[in-house]
């Protein structure tokens, strides 16, 4: 999976990531009605130990626990994390965006 992930450069002010269609699409499936994954920073172990799926309205999506596992563990192995903040995956595009911390602005992706 990480051999389709490329870093596209800087788009208005941040770095984005972005993966195949097909690896999201696959996310999508997991949860259907969902725009997008979030991933919460990372535990102390260092990887998103679960991922929340949110609709094009921002709701949240309910999935079960192993679902949210499943996904944040495809995504923290597919993608290079900046640990520090959580992330947003869009499942329509495939770009993967650093969010702040409070207030959910997007921020760089550490490189």
């Amino acid at each position: 999976m990480s051999s389709s992930i490329r870093t596209t450069g800087a788009r208005d002010g941040r770095l984005v990531a972005t993966t195949s269609v097909a690896f999201a699409e696959i996310l999508a499936r997991l949860a259907p009605g969902a725009a997008s994954v979030r991933l919460n920073s990372a535990a102390e172990s260092g990887l998103p130990r679960t991922a929340e799926a949110y609709d094009a309205h921002g709701r949240h999506v309910p999935q079960p626990l192993a679902i949210r596992q499943a996904m944040a563990r495809w995504i923290s192995t597919a993608f290079p994390l900046d640990r520090g903040c959580p992330h947003r995956l869009d499942l329509a595009t495939g770009e993967l965006t650093a969010l702040a911390a409070a207030g959910g602005e997007d921020l760089p992706l550490a490189a």
